[in-house]
């Protein structure tokens, strides 16, 4: 093995031994693991796993991107491993007093309309990270906001708090 696939594999084993402990001590309130599944976006996709909401607007920005469906009321962490860069947005609800959340992240100059029955995401925020491991928060108290990536070619990431 290269020095680089070696280097590489450690630090996916110290990422999944540190996931391992947090989730054990459920320091991140991680205790009953996360519900969700990734997909393809495309206009009719549900956005939540647990609702029939869509996006109502008429952008076609996030075609082909994945969303990551979670329950519209999940309030855990998501634990992200990446083997490469990746860019997050996150449409919000105004309702949702999440701004600290997303201090740090850029605005996106586009408007989304995923229409729930007590708020309305409609503002995007986005961050591109470049580290194997990084924590999204759920969003809220209203309703969790919406994760869609964008991967580079041949890609790939894992949720690490997926329910067993």
């Amino acid at each position: 093995m290269t020095k680089k696939k070696i280097s590489f594999f450690l630090i996916f084993l110290a990422i999944l031994m540190l996931s391992n402990i947090i989730y054990n001590k459920n320091i991140l309130n991680l205790k009953k693991g996360l519900n969700y599944n990734i997909i393809d976006y495309h206009k009719s996709a549900k956005i939540f796993s647990d609702r029939d909401y869509t996006d109502n607007s008429k952008s076609n920005y996030f075609l082909k991107k994945k969303l990551i469906q979670v329950p519209r009321h999940h309030k855990s962490n998501l634990l992200i491993f990446s083997k490469s860069s990746v860019t997050v947005y996150r449409p919000v609800c105004e309702k949702n007093d999440n701004a600290k959340f997303y201090n740090g992240w850029k605005n996106l100059d586009l408007k989304l309309n995923i229409k729930g029955f007590s708020c309305i995401h409609k503002k995007i925020y986005y961050k591109y990270f470049d580290s194997f491991f990084f924590i999204l928060k759920s969003g809220g108290p209203v309703s969790a906001d919406p994760v869609f990536f964008e991967l580079e070619e041949n890609a790939f990431f894992l949720v690490l708090n997926k329910k067993i």
